[in-house]
Order: structure tokens, then C-alpha cells, then sequence
């Protein structure tokens, strides 16, 4: 019985690593290079409070209008830009809204081409510092924190479907048969 258990438990560990080591597979898969990305940035007034929570609103209202709009038509990123420049009125809309909402006594910028992005990590990837093409709104000052995702490929839309579904209750077939067997 205790040789079982160790197999299991071996069985257990392989299958997780393979699972894992698949799911970078297809995040490597998108091709996330510099020269193919395009970055979207909400930059804070400030980094006080009600600042940052104006960051986040922007940031959302901002997110629920372009991403249902990003699917499997958008396949390269020129076609991502596209959409953000057919799209810039209605974001500016959105924008001037919320702030509008939220009593913002600012204005914003919306810098639309290469801009400068320090060295960061999302999504167990890194980022090298340098200009990436990217569509960034910075808010009064522009001297705050700031939000940002990869839209093309479209690691955003990922990262948003991987937040809607946090409440779910995933079960392993095999954990499940595990707890039957060792009980």
C-alpha cells in the first residue's frame, strides 16, 4: 500500500509539472517580442488614493469596451492598433466620463506610438526598459502608479477571462481520485 501511495504521489507531481511546463508552452506561443506587442498603460495623477482609484476606473472603463472587441479577428498587431485608432473617440468619451463620474479636476493625454516602459515582469514573462509601441493615457500629471497589460497578443483579454473566473471551483480528476484512494 505505502508503494502505492509513494507512485501516486510521484504520478501527482509529474502530471502538475507537465501541465505547467504546457501552459508556458502557449504563452511563449503568442509570440510576446518586443517588436510585436503592443502595450496599453493608464498612468495615475498621483499616487494618493482617490488618484489611484480614478487610475483603476479609467483603467476598467477602458478594458470593458476594447476587450470583448478583441477576439480571434485580431491576429496581428497592426490589426490591434487599427482598433484603438478606429476606437480613440469613444475611449476619449469613456475617459472625459469617468473622470467626469469621479469629480477629477484634471485633464488626460492619450500618447498613441512608441513609448517608454521600464524593465518589469507580467505573467512570469520579462520586460526589457525601452520604447514599445503602445496606446498610454496618463492623467493629469502623470505622476503616479500606473496599470498596464500586453493587448496584442492578447495577454490582457487572458489575464481579464483568468480574473472573471476566480470564484470558480476548479476540481483534478486525478486529485479527486487521490483523495478516494487515500481517503
Amino acid at each position: 500500500m505505502e508503494l502505492m501511495r509513494r507512485s501516486l504521489i510521484v504520478f501527482v507531481i509529474v502530471g502538475a509539472l507537465f501541465m505547467v511546463a504546457n501552459f508556458q508552452n502557449i504563452v511563449y506561443a503568442l509570440d510576446v517580442t518586443k517588436e510585436n506587442t503592443l502595450r496599453m498603460r493608464v498612468v495615475a495623477n498621483s499616487n494618493s488614493f482617490s488618484d489611484q482609484l480614478i487610475k483603476r476606473a479609467v483603467s476598467r472603463e477602458i478594458q470593458e469596451y476594447i476587450f470583448p472587441m478583441v477576439d480571434d479577428t485580431i491576429s496581428t498587431r497592426e490589426a490591434a492598433e487599427q482598433l484603438l485608432e478606429d476606437n480613440k473617440e469613444k475611449i476619449e468619451e469613456l475617459i472625459e466620463s469617468t473622470l467626469d463620474a469621479l469629480n477629477a479636476s484634471y485633464d488626460y493625454e492619450i500618447r498613441f506610438g512608441n513609448n517608454y516602459f521600464p524593465r518589469t515582469s507580467k505573467s512570469n514573462m520579462e520586460f526589457e526598459e525601452g520604447e514599445y509601441k503602445s496606446f498610454v493615457v496618463v492623467l493629469g500629471n502623470g505622476r503616479g502608479s500606473n496599470w498596464w497589460c500586453i493587448m496584442f497578443p492578447p495577454l490582457c483579454l487572458m489575464e481579464a477571462r483568468d480574473n472573471e473566473t476566480k470564484n470558480v471551483e476548479y476540481r483534478l480528476f486525478i486529485t479527486e481520485l487521490l483523495k478516494r484512494w487515500l481517503g
